[in-house]
């Protein structure tokens, strides 16, 4: 249950990002609102997987925000729009 309840917190903070004309400060923003240092360790954790080279190898940077919102989903079982969100942000880092 421990595991749910921080995916949870953590889901909430992600949705929680509205400064979309600063993409960049995403991750600080989520780490910043995690008051719990596992949370912040398994949002380190799906931020690394989201970011990951391989996600992000194709010329068509659509395909690879579907691609890795459709990892997430079914590898981490998080829920679509925060799927969404993660990719949103990792996606202006790799423009």
């Amino acid at each position: 249950m421990q595991n749910k309840d921080s995916i949870s917190r953590i889901s909430e903070q992600v949705l929680a990002f509205q400064a979309w004309e600063r993409p960049w400060e995403f991750r600080h923003f989520v780490l910043s609102q995690l008051s719990e240092e596992n949370d912040a360790i398994r949002f380190e954790a799906i931020w690394a997987v989201t970011m990951k080279p391989e996600n992000w190898s194709q010329e068509d940077l659509s395909i690879c925000a579907q691609k890795t919102a459709e990892m997430l989903q079914n590898r981490l079982g998080l829920s679509e729009l925060v799927a969404n969100q993660l990719v949103n942000a990792a996606a202006y880092q790799w423009k």
